[in-house]
């Protein structure tokens, strides 16, 4: 039998459980765009992704977003030691995109303990 907790977000994303907030912003050389929004306010948090390109718009939103954000945070290893051009360089690798391509980036990352991340492009 599984416990109530057992569904929380901290036990469901355990990866975004160290952040307060997460926003990036990616604007590509060709008029592409990306945003990945996180934010953990009580005991629910929110999470967006919404992506533009040519052919259109793609909105992700609620746990179906958490995930993507959450893969995103675990497979570069996002902690508060590192340096924001490590964790620009960690997101594009991630996500296979080239420094050539960004027309500018724009990231923020703040931790519940109170550390900050900011970085840009």
């Amino acid at each position: 039998m599984t416990s109530a907790n057992d569904n929380t977000p901290a036990t469901k994303f355990p990866a975004l459980k160290e952040l307060r907030e997460f926003d990036l912003e990616i604007d590509f050389v060709n008029r592409d765009e990306l945003e990945m929004e996180y934010h953990s306010r009580g005991e629910f948090p929110t999470a967006e992704i919404e992506r533009r390109t040519a052919e259109g718009r793609e909105e992700v939103k609620g746990e179906a977003a958490l995930e993507e954000i959450e893969e995103l945070i675990q497979q570069i290893s996002l902690h508060s030691e590192l340096l924001p051009e490590e964790v620009i360089d960690k997101i594009l690798a991630y996500l296979n995109i080239s420094k050539e391509e960004v027309k500018s980036l724009e990231l923020e990352v703040d931790f519940k303990k109170g550390d900050k991340i900011k970085g840009d492009i």
